[in-house]
């Protein structure tokens, strides 16, 4: 299944070849019971075919399949970036790998 964003021109294959992979995220142990961690994306800060891209594939298909729905494409960016965000931010905590973390 291709799919993809219109004037972003973002691409992704599932059930195919990856375009690519992102660095290894690096481990960070969970707050104190005194701290929080905030975490937050500005998606006008984020730029680039190419990390968009490899942010889809650590998507979940449901997930491409929602992000695509939207249909502005500023929308469909912030809706990329935040489960984006969410994946790499439990991997960082639970030490999985982004894509194998399921139903987050």
């Amino acid at each position: 299944m291709l799919c993809g964003f219109s004037r972003m021109r973002i691409q992704c294959c599932i059930d195919g070849k990856l375009l690519s992979s992102l660095p290894p995220l690096s481990p960070i142990s969970l707050p104190s019971p005194k701290e929080i961690h905030l975490w937050y994306v500005i998606p006008s800060e984020v730029k680039g075919e190419s990390l968009m891209n490899k942010y889809m594939e650590i998507l979940s298909p449901s997930e491409i399949e929602k992000v695509l729905s939207f249909r502005r494409d500023e929308l469909r960016k912030s809706a990329l970036l935040a489960r984006a965000l969410v994946r790499t931010t439990i991997a960082r905590y639970k030490f999985f790998s982004d894509t194998q973390i399921h139903h987050v």
